[in-house]
């Protein structure tokens, strides 16, 4: 697993972080698990339109034969002050499918797609990957964006469940401005509005929720007050443990029907974490010396509202 934090120029400087980041960084490539460039594209800026950039990548996957194919386009809109990152992610990418750079994701089978917010400014960024999944974290004034692409970690076999594959995000697929206040600007923690799919044994894309949105196909912990009545009671009674200790919830996926509840899996890395004396950016260390970084539901900060990604 390899972690990077950094200050990047803007959305395509960020871009352009990630690719070197995912494609080159050292511990990634020690161990094989550094994912491969196969695609980049440039698209020239004009009058209304800022310059577009776009990367596609694969992961060598858990076991051999098993690529994970993700690709990621800029898009912009200068007269709004919107740059942001949109990402794509499917079952294979065929290059010769692709007319244009700005029309990366026609190349990706299988797809859906979701947005990270970013800045035409400088703004912080943070990564974490390893040959399964990749998370992006971006920062901008006082507010938290968050990505999530790649594999969870299934509760079933491979050859039961053999691409288990998450792309989640803060946005929907349209161009919005970090500064809405909306439920459309979301996290990988509490989905709201087209920001978290999944791709299911039935080979098809379903999208879960947190506290907002449908009341079956839930992220768990949040999305307990949409099936239990005195869901937000309890989440909200949650609190830290004497001397700051704070319980790492995974952050899961759940299928709750009548009569029966489907448990797909867990984000790789990812835990709710109760924000009573909590503050984005802190970090927090496990006996067993496992390190995390807090951050917070995108411009929420109640005490649901935040979650810790493991640092290594």
């Amino acid at each position: 697993m390899a972690y990077q934090s950094g200050i990047a120029d803007n959305e395509i400087d960020l871009l352009d972080k990630l690719n070197l980041f995912l494609t080159t960084d050292s511990e990634l490539v020690k161990t094989g698990d550094n994912w491969t460039e196969i695609y980049s594209g440039e698209t020239a800026a004009t009058a209304t339109i800022a310059k577009r950039k776009s990367y596609a990548w694969s992961a060598p996957g858990a076991t051999a034969g098993n690529n994970i194919y993700v690709a990621c386009k800029t898009d912009n809109s200068i007269s709004n002050d919107t740059y942001n990152l949109y990402f794509c992610g499917g079952t294979y990418f065929n290059v010769e499918l692709i007319n244009q750079p700005n029309d990366i994701f026609s190349g990706m089978l299988n797809r859906t797609q979701v947005g990270l917010f970013a800045d035409n400014n400088p703004l912080h960024y943070w990564f974490f990957a390893n040959n399964r999944r990749f998370i992006v974290v971006t920062k901008m004034t006082t507010v938290y964006s968050s990505c999530y692409c790649g594999f969870m970690l299934p509760n079933a076999l491979p050859n039961e469940y053999p691409y288990p594959l998450v792309i989640a995000g803060s946005c929907n697929n349209e161009l919005l401005r970090y500064s809405i206040t909306t439920d459309y600007f979301a996290s990988i923690i509490d989905p709201r509005n087209n920001h978290f799919y999944v791709f299911t044994p039935a080979q098809s894309w379903q999208q879960f929720y947190g506290s907002k949105g449908s009341k079956t196909e839930l992220v768990y912990p949040r999305g307990v007050e949409q099936f239990y009545y005195y869901g937000n009671k309890k989440i909200n009674a949650l609190t830290a443990s004497p001397d700051y200790y704070s319980p790492l919830y995974p952050v899961s996926i759940v299928d709750v029907k009548k009569g029966a509840t489907q448990f797909w899996g867990a984000l790789d890395g990812v835990y709710w974490v109760p924000g009573l004396s909590r503050a984005a950016e802190d970090t927090i260390k496990t006996d067993d010396g496992r390190e995390f970084i807090i951050f917070q539901n995108g411009f929420r900060v109640t005490n649901i509202d935040f979650f810790a990604i493991e640092k290594v």
